[in-house]
């Protein structure tokens, strides 16, 4: 049962302001980084680009799926668009 006589909102409002707060304390000195700190950013979008052109050549979902040993479905959002 909600007690009546709290402000949940603002609560959370608050909570968040303090969340917010410590995060900055931790990380004010840490620089924003300029470029990813994985290469595998890089090279999932070299894989995505070989897929989508082996797909236009004529290569199947499944024969994509096997050679790059990932599911089908993950190729078919890769060449559709949603990677």
């Amino acid at each position: 049962m909600l007690h009546t006589d709290i402000d949940y909102v603002s609560f959370r409002l608050d909570a968040v302001k303090a969340m917010s707060a410590v995060l900055y304390l931790l990380y004010r000195d840490v620089p924003t980084p300029t470029s990813p700190l994985s290469l595998k950013i890089q090279e999932k979008k070299e894989r995505n680009a070989a897929i989508r052109q082996r797909f236009y050549e004529g290569e199947s979902l499944t024969e994509l799926a096997h050679a790059y040993s990932i599911s089908e479905q993950r190729v078919h959002q890769i060449v559709y668009g949603y990677s």
